[in-house]
């Protein structure tokens, strides 16, 4: 459960899959992914982020 809680901290903090793989400590990207939880706020906070330069 902690591993779980920490990779979705971790995605809530940085959107960079690659570097949560790499604090994990997994040799695979699909590994990585099933520690990190689906988030709205996320999703929000991460378009929110973006330069939307049309």
């Amino acid at each position: 459960m902690a591993r779980h809680t920490c990779g979705t901290m971790l995605a809530d903090i940085t959107a960079n899959p690659y570097l949560i793989m790499d604090i994990m400590g997994h040799s695979s990207i699909k590994t990585s992914m099933i520690y990190i939880h689906s988030s709205s706020e996320r999703v929000k906070k991460q378009l929110q982020n973006i330069a939307w330069e049309w």
